[in-house]
């Protein structure tokens, strides 16, 4: 049987069995190195997602910078207030109110999985050992570039963002996950992209997502990744919901994941013979 029709067969059976709701298989977020806790306000905008430390507190835990890596900036913010404070006088006690100014200070933080060595992460543990099927479909494919971020392409840059490999539950999920967007990328050359796309946007993006997940799946097996394929079948069950007019959606969406999978696959002899 095509590996493909195989792929697909098995997501729908675990879909009319019904699924459990899709969970996202990676830690999102930008965390602090030093107390554990997430960064809020402003600094979740400014930090992309990760595990900062300050230059110093990296050099005082036996640490050290990667050379050329470049810092981002948090900020430490605390608005202006008031206090009562007591002021001695020669002649009595008076309380008195004391304004306090805004505060306002940068920092300059390193992300300690990918920045920095010799210093062990405090948030994310997952250790990263490569599945060689998997990076050898990567070095195959000219993959788009790659930047720190929750797990996204951008259409209008052509930019996959990720977390980075141990913000993920294991290494499988993390292969799952990029890629599902490795498949996404492929809409540009292949044309999926295209005015019509717009113009319906929602249920455009949700055949989409479709093809994204069954061709992240495709990949997943031919690298003998497996474990992924209830998750996807719970992802796709979320985002069938806006099109259940189109009785052939998964049908459709898999013809377009098998051509976008052949497409990274290129003229690797990885899987090839099972798509032919």
């Amino acid at each position: 049987m095509n590996v493909v029709t195989e792929i697909t067969n098995r997501i729908v059976g675990i879909m009319e069995q019904g699924v459990v709701p899709w969970k996202k298989m990676w830690l999102e977020g930008s965390f602090s190195h030093a107390t554990g806790k997430p960064y809020t306000g402003i600094n979740r905008l400014l930090l992309p997602a990760g595990e900062w430390a300050t230059f110093h507190l990296i050099n005082e835990e036996e640490g050290h910078v990667i050379k050329g890596s470049k810092s981002s900036i948090a900020v430490f913010c605390k608005p202006p207030s008031t206090k009562r404070v007591t002021v001695e006088t020669p002649i009595e006690t008076l309380e008195e109110t004391e304004h306090v100014p805004h505060v306002l200070k940068g920092y300059s933080l390193f992300e300690v999985n990918t920045q920095a060595e010799g210093i062990t992460p405090k948030v994310t543990k997952t250790e990263y050992v490569p599945n060689m099927n998997a990076e050898q479909i990567l070095s195959n494919y000219e993959v788009p570039k790659m930047e720190l971020g929750k797990a996204a392409f951008s259409i209008y840059r052509n930019v996959i963002s990720m977390p980075t490999p141990q913000q993920f539950n294991n290494m499988d999920a993390y292969y799952s996950t990029l890629f599902h967007e490795l498949i996404h990328s492929t809409g540009i050359k292949l044309k999926r992209f295209d005015s019509s796309f717009k113009e319906e946007y929602l249920s455009n993006y949700s055949r989409e997502e479709l093809t994204a997940e069954l061709g992240a799946a495709l990949l997943c097996h031919l690298c003998g990744i497996d474990v992924t394929i209830e998750n996807s079948a719970a992802y796709i069950a979320h985002w069938k919901t806006f099109i259940e007019s189109d009785e052939r959606a998964i049908i459709n969406a898999a013809s377009k994941a098998e051509e976008a999978v052949k497409l990274i696959l290129g003229n690797s002899a990885l899987g090839v013979p099972l798509l032919q």
